[in-house]
C-alpha cells in the first residue's frame, strides 16, 4: 500500500542498482539492471504491472485545448514490449496518430503550468470498470528526464458516488524508454518515464469499490498538503513532497516555477488483470478480505 511505501525508511533509495519496472512480460517479475551507468533504472520498491491493461479511452478536461502531445521515444524500447502503443494518451485524446505511445501534456502549454485554471484529462477502460483491491491498483507513466521531475494530481468516480478530491502521489520510480544516454538534463541524460502506482484504498475506498474513470490534473503552486507533503489536496498547509532518489537525479529543479507542473502522461495500467470488471457484471462482493468476486 501507498501508506505503507512511504512510512518506509528511504536509506535504500541511495543505492544506484535498483530494479527495473518489468513492463515487458505478462506475468511481470522484476529484472535486475545493472549499477550505474546508462540506461538508468530506478525502481526502490519493485513495482510490476501487466503491460496489457493500458486504459484505452479518453478525454480532456477543465478547458484542456489537447493539442500538445508528442512521441514519447518508447516505440524502439525493448521495455515495452507487449505494451499497445496506441493507447497512448497523446495518441487517444490528441490524435497524435504515430503509434509511438505518445504521452499528452496535461497543461494548454509549459507556461501555464501550476498558475492558472487546473487542466487535465480522463482516462477509462472501454466496457470495464476499475476495482480497488488489496495493495496498487493502477500505475501511471509520464514522460520527462531523469533531471526534470514534473508533478500532477489524479481523482477518481467511484461508481455511483461522486468523483473524489484531488489526490498527489510522489512518483515512484524511473525507467530510461530507449536504453540510451539522450543528453538531457541529468546525471547520465537519460529520457524516459516517470512511474506512479496508486493504490485507491489510500483515497479512503473499500475493497471491491468500482470506479468509472481516473482523471489526471496539473499540480498547482498554491496546493498544500498535510504534513506528509503527499495526499489530498488542501489537506494543511505543507508544500508538496519531493521523493528523495528522485530529488537527487532531479538536477535542474529551480523553484516553483511553471515548467515542472506540466506532466506529461502517457499510459495508464490496470495493475492486475482483477483490477478491471466488466459493467456489464459489475456485481461485487469480498468473499475472503482480500478478493473481490462477481455475483450475481
Amino acid at each position: 500500500m501507498k501508506t505503507n511505501l512511504f512510512t518506509r525508511s528511504f536509506a535504500k533509495f541511495a543505492v544506484v542498482g535498483a530494479l527495473l519496472i518489468a513492463v515487458g512480460v505478462v506475468a511481470a517479475e522484476d529484472v535486475t539492471v545493472p549499477t550505474g551507468g546508462s540506461p538508468l533504472n530506478v525502481n526502490p520498491d519493485s513495482i510490476t504491472f501487466d503491460p496489457l491493461l493500458t486504459a484505452d479511452t479518453g478525454s480532456a478536461q477543465g478547458g484542456l485545448v489537447p493539442n500538445n502531445a508528442f512521441n514519447s521515444g518508447v516505440q524502439s524500447s525493448f521495455y515495452y514490449t507487449d505494451v499497445n502503443l496506441i493507447h497512448g494518451m497523446g495518441e487517444i485524446i490528441a490524435g497524435f496518430n504515430n503509434d509511438n505511445g505518445s504521452t499528452i501534456d496535461l497543461t494548454n502549454g509549459p507556461s501555464n503550468g501550476g498558475i492558472g485554471a487546473r487542466t487535465g484529462i480522463r482516462s477509462s477502460w472501454s466496457g470495464r470498470y476499475l476495482v480497488n483491491l488489496p495493495g496498487d491498483d493502477l500505475v501511471v507513466t509520464d514522460n520527462g528526464s531523469a533531471g526534470g521531475i514534473e508533478y500532477y494530481v489524479i481523482r477518481v468516480k467511484p461508481v455511483d458516488d461522486v468523483v473524489s478530491n484531488f489526490y498527489y502521489s510522489p512518483q515512484d520510480a524511473f525507467q530510461d524508454s530507449n536504453g540510451i544516454d539522450d543528453g538531457a538534463p541529468g546525471p547520465v541524460g537519460d529520457v524516459g518515464d516517470f512511474l506512479t502506482a496508486f493504490d485507491l484504498s489510500d483515497l479512503g475506498y473499500a475493497t471491491c469499490a468500482t470506479f468509472e474513470y481516473v482523471e489526471f490534473y496539473e499540480m498547482l503552486t498554491s496546493d498544500q498538503f498535510d504534513s506528509t507533503g503527499y495526499g489530498f489536496v488542501g489537506g494543511g498547509t505543507t508544500r508538496f513532497y519531493r521523493p528523495p532518489l528522485l530529488d537527487q537525479i532531479d538536477t535542474i529543479f529551480g523553484g516553483l516555477i511553471s515548467q515542472f507542473f506540466d506532466a506529461d502522461i502517457g499510459f495508464v495500467f490496470a495493475r492486475n488483470a482483477a483490477n478491471l470488471v466488466n459493467i456489464a457484471s459489475a456485481n461485487l462482493e469480498s468473499t475472503t478480505g482480500d478478493d473481490c468476486s462477481q455475483v450475481p
